[in-house]
């Protein structure tokens, strides 16, 4: 990934054009926003998104794992009830315990991150069919081959593309033109 990256350079910069041209972007600018660790209480965790918001995001990810999941987004989801809130577990969750995410359901979260290990897709597939928040796999997807499998078997509505991890920024643009 790395070389290939450093090859993209090389020719962007011979033919005098940025990436978003080279690989065929359409937009000149897209929105970002922020991921927050776990913090030493719920209250540091609102105040360090307050202080994102006030630079602002609208858009924040929170890390999550078991026992520190429900009531840390909720109290972020109440300080700050529009802004669009996501979660990332880190597979951190298996099928059974993933129940204890039940009621981030309701919060019309963006999307949930990585619940289950990376080698499991077709679990995936059965707590997506269970949620109607989107499931987001990461880790899954090392592979055109792979996103292919969790697209076909409705394992999540949503891919966050590693260039890195699937080797390179071609096998980015393939995933998302998947």
């Amino acid at each position: 990934a790395g070389v290939e990256m450093a090859i993209w350079d090389l020719l962007g910069k011979r033919a005098g054009k940025s990436l978003r041209e080279l690989l065929g972007g359409e937009r000149s600018r897209v929105e970002v926003g922020v991921s927050v660790g776990l913090q030493s209480s719920r209250e540091k965790l609102v105040e360090m998104v307050a202080e994102y918001v006030s630079q602002g995001y609208r858009r924040v990810k929170l890390k999550i794992k078991p026992g520190r999941d429900v009531a840390e987004t909720l109290a972020v989801h109440k300080a700050f009830p529009n802004l669009l809130l996501q979660v990332d577990a880190n597979s951190s969750y298996t099928l059974a315990t993933s129940e204890a995410l039940r009621p981030l359901d309701d919060l019309e979260l963006l999307l949930i991150e990585q619940p289950l290990q990376e080698d499991d897709i077709w679990d995936h597939r059965k707590l997506q069919a269970s949620f109607k928040t989107a499931i987001c796999l990461d880790e899954s997807i090392v592979s055109l081959r792979h996103a292919r499998y969790a697209i076909e078997m409705d394992a999540c509505r949503i891919i966050n593309i590693k260039a890195a991890r699937l080797g390179g920024l071609s096998q980015g643009v393939a995933v998302h033109q998947l």
